[in-house]
This record gives C-alpha cells, sequence and structure tokens, in this order.
C-alpha cells in the first residue's frame, strides 16, 4: 500500500478541500453529527450552536474545515449556508463588534463583490463599539437575506475569545442575545478544554452551545489513520503500541505514522525519538508559560510518572504539601494534570497530555528515559510478536518470544520458578523485584491485578498491563 503525503503538521488548514477530503479517514460519526445539525438547523426559528471540545491534535480544525467542505459540496446545504471560516486564532478580535466585523471581511472575499469589501472597509474605521456591533451584524445579515442563505460561523479556540478576555462581560452578554435570537446565524466553534464562560451558571454564555466532546481515537480509529499516512496496515493487536503511545491523539497518530518511514511497532522508539524532537515546541508550549512554581510542581509530577499525590510529589520536589496541592489544582484548571482517583482523603494527580509526560522523561535521560525505552521494547515484543497467543505461561518458552533474549528467557524463567516453590510470597513481587523489573513492569503489574491489588502506575503500563492480564486469565481459563 502506497503511502500518504507527510501530513501538516500543525496547520491542516492549510489543505484545499480536495486533499483535506481525501485525507478525512477518521472522525466520521462526528463529522455526520454536526452536519446533520446543520441540517436541523436549516430555517429554523430556534438555532443550535455548537462547541467541540479536544486536546491540542485532537482533530478540531480538520474537522471544522471538513464541515465546511461538505457544506460545498452538498447542493441543499450550499444553497441554505455560507460558511465563514475563521483562521486558527483570532488574536485581532477583542470585541463582538469586531467578530462581526471579521465575519464580514470572510463574506467579501468569499463572495468577490466588492461591495461588501467597500463595506467592510468603511466599518473599520468606526470607534464606537455598540455601533460597529450594530452596523456589521446588520451588513452581514443584508448579506444573508440578499443571497438567501443562512450564516454559519465557524471559529477556534473560542476559550481564548471567550474565556480568555478578549470578549468582556458585556460583549458576552451581546452575543448570546444575537445568537438565542438571529436564526440566520449559528457558532460553530471549538475550544482546548471547558472553560468558565460556558460552564459558570452566573455567566453569559452558560447553557448557550451544545458542548460535544471529541475522545480519543479507538484502536480501528488509529488503525486506518496509520494505514493512510503510513502504507502499512497494522493488523490485529500491533496497532496497541500506537494507541497507547500516542493516547489516541490523531495529530501524534499521523505524525508518528510519518516518522515511522513504514516500519512496525517494533521499530517505535526511534519514530518515537523523532516525534518527541518534532513536536518539542508544541510540547514545551504546555510549560514554559507557567509560573515559576506550577512548572515546578508539573515537572516533579511528570518525573513519577505514575498517579501520585501532592505529598508525593512534594516530597519529590522538596516543598511543602499545601504548596503542592494549591499549585496542583491550579494546573487542573489549566487543563495540564487531571485528577484520577483518590483513596480517603488523599487524591492522585498525573500529567494530562500523555505525550508530554513521555516527552519529559526522554529529554531528562537515564534512568528515566529507560523507563520510557523498557515499556516500548516490550510493547514492540509483546504485540508485534503476537505474546497474546502463547498457550502456556511456562517462563523460558514466554520471555523467549517476549523479546528473543535468552538472559531476560532466563532471569524471568528463575523468577518463575521461584514463585513456585514458594520462594516468594507473590509472583508479582518477584517480578517488580527481580533483574528484568523494569522490562517485565506491565507483567508484575498484571499479576498484581490478577493477585486483586490495587495497582497505581503509569496510565501507559496499565494500559498493557490490562492485556497481559486477558491473556493470562484466558490461558488459566484453558
Amino acid at each position: 500500500m502506497t503511502a500518504a503525503a507527510p501530513p501538516l503538521r500543525h496547520n491542516p488548514g492549510f489543505l484545499p478541500d480536495d486533499e483535506l477530503v481525501a485525507g478525512f479517514v477518521v472522525r466520521e460519526a462526528e463529522l455526520a453529527a454536526l452536519v446533520e445539525t446543520v441540517r436541523e438547523n436549516t430555517g429554523a426559528a430556534s438555532i443550535q450552536h455548537v462547541l467541540l471540545v479536544g486536546r491540542r491534535g485532537a482533530g478540531k480544525t480538520t474537522l471544522l474545515r471538513r464541515v465546511a467542505a461538505e457544506i460545498t459540496r452538498d447542493a441543499a446545504l450550499a444553497d441554505a449556508w455560507q460558511p465563514i471560516r475563521f483562521g486558527e486564532e483570532a488574536y485581532g478580535v477583542s470585541s463582538v463588534g469586531e467578530l462581526w466585523l471579521e465575519a464580514l471581511r470572510h463574506v467579501a472575499e468569499a463572495s468577490g463583490d466588492g461591495r461588501w469589501s467597500a463595506a467592510h472597509a468603511e466599518l473599520r474605521t468606526e470607534r464606537d463599539e455598540r455601533r460597529l456591533q450594530t452596523l456589521a451584524l446588520g451588513r452581514l445579515l443584508d448579506f444573508s437575506e440578499e443571497h438567501d442563505k443562512q450564516l454559519l460561523i465557524l471559529v477556534e479556540n473560542l476559550q481564548l475569545l471567550l474565556g480568555g478576555g478578549q470578549i468582556g462581560a458585556e460583549g458576552a452578554w451581546a452575543l448570546r442575545h444575537t445568537l438565542q435570537n438571529e436564526p440566520r446565524v449559528m457558532l460553530l466553534g471549538s475550544a482546548t478544554a471547558r472553560f468558565d464562560a460556558i460552564t459558570d451558571r452566573r455567566q453569559a454564555l452558560f447553557d448557550l452551545f451544545d458542548v460535544r466532546e471529541l475522545p480519543p481515537l479507538e484502536d480501528a480509529a488509529v488503525r486506518s489513520l496509520w494505514t493512510h499516512v503510513a502504507g502499512e496496515d497494522l493488523a490485529g493487536r500491533r496497532v496497541r503500541p500506537v494507541a497507547i503511545l500516542t493516547g489516541g491523539n490523531p495529530r501524534l497518530v499521523a505524525n508518528l505514522a510519518a516518522w515511522s518511514g513504514g516500519g512496525t511497532p517494533r521499530d517505535l522508539m526511534p519514530a518515537l525519538r523523532r516525534l518527541l524532537d518534532d513536536q518539542t515546541a508544541w510540547l514545551k508550549a504546555h510549560v514554559e508559560d507557567l509560573p515559576p512554581q506550577e512548572r515546578k510542581v508539573f515537572s516533579h509530577l511528570a518525573d513519577l510518572w505514575h498517579p501520585a499525590t501532592a505529598r508525593e510529589v512534594a516530597a519529590e520536589g522538596r516543598l511543602e504539601v499545601n504548596v503542592v496541592s494549591a499549585n496542583l489544582k491550579r494546573l487542573v484548571g489549566r487543563g495540564l494534570v487531571a485528577e484520577v482517583g483518590s483513596a480517603g482523603r488523599a487524591r492522585y494527580y498525573e500529567v494530562a497530555e500523555r505525550m508530554v509526560n513521555l516527552w519529559h522523561l526522554v529529554r531528562a535521560g537515564g534512568a528515566a528515559e529507560a523507563q520510557v525505552t523498557a515499556l516500548v521494547a516490550f510493547m514492540g515484543a509483546f504485540y508485534a510478536e503476537r505474546l497474546a497467543d502463547v498457550p502456556t505461561l511456562d517462563g523460558a518458552a514466554l520471555t523467549a518470544r517476549l523479546a528473543a533474549r535468552p538472559a531476560l528467557a532466563e532471569a524471568v524463567a528463575l523468577t518463575l520458578k521461584a514463585a513456585a516453590t514458594g520462594a516468594a510470597r507473590d509472583l508479582g513481587e518477584v517480578v517488580a523485584a527481580g533483574p528484568m523489573a523494569a522490562g517485565l513492569r506491565p507483567v508484575g503489574a498484571a499479576l498484581r491485578l490478577l493477585a486483586g491489588e490495587v495497582v497505581r502506575e503509569p496510565r501507559e503500563v496499565m494500559e498493557v498491563a490490562a492485556d497481559v492480564r486477558r491473556r493470562l486469565e484466558d490461558t488459566r481459563a484453558t
């Protein structure tokens, strides 16, 4: 199978529509749902506005572009709607009047009609915000009436525009009034996370949008995207290492596929290093602009890798627990850290964007990097060699298939023998304490899960451990 052209890593908006459509191989269900909402809004007296929420790289830009392209390709929708697509960042928009003015600029460019360009140029000199709101919106509605089309306004990063202070509280109420009462305008926006302006019932935009989360890609979608980019089918369980390492993030899947050179999952570590290097600016952006103390807390949480309490992070960073707790709460609010469980009064936290954590560990080098290298090596062997099909738990046979390394096979055979003869209380403890503990971390976690223990390992390790556990349970059943 021939690989596709390398993906545009940061600016999918640069693609012409035909290339965009040809390369759109995931998020089909989300596209269909959005297009159906546009159909339902056609000619409706009340409009449903939509906000897509997803992490960076989740495919928000591509999906919005694809909706706009579908409208132009569908005869009925093209007759009824005029898509108005803003750039990825609307940094120049600082008021609702400027929002309508920017929309008018796009309308003028799309229509090629000098009258609308002249109207835009005239309104650019208006300094009174309320007059600008009224006049710019009025000209947009004039266009709508003249062409007998509703206006679909597509705006990205609404968390900056509406939640970051670009448009103030008064402007937000004005925007709500228009969107609630003007059936000729639909707003389809995106954001990297939910923000106070839409979640706080005291604020203007509360309950205005149908908020739709973009979840991580499931294995089948990861496989489709990898096949499209790399020209290689990750059949069976071979897709699992890619899905686990990327967290199902479409941008990361596509870029890892591009860097793989058509290789197999056994070759993922070199491709992962190239991906981390290529994405360094994007990954660093998650932490570089943080206040110093928040950055320190984030760094030590990433050092730990596994879900950790404030007390553990405090010990790692030589900080007071209350200081760490306060900073973790702020980091959760920023979407950089996730709360992932609790035990009694203790809460557990992890880095939300898992590729950022992997980048942090690999950049640190030494033992930190070795943890990632060992996990990737295990996954490459376990999934590529289809160890899940091995019908035995014999130590030497299992580990020979695991990595084709005699030293590793011998070490694990010894630990299995020790457990079988009662030399150790629990096989999971034997593996965790043995000479190959780093390389067998998912096995140790799986065995402890089988024993009914509560296991706290990095999310990536736990996902592999879950697959190992399932195979062990199947083996015991037979």
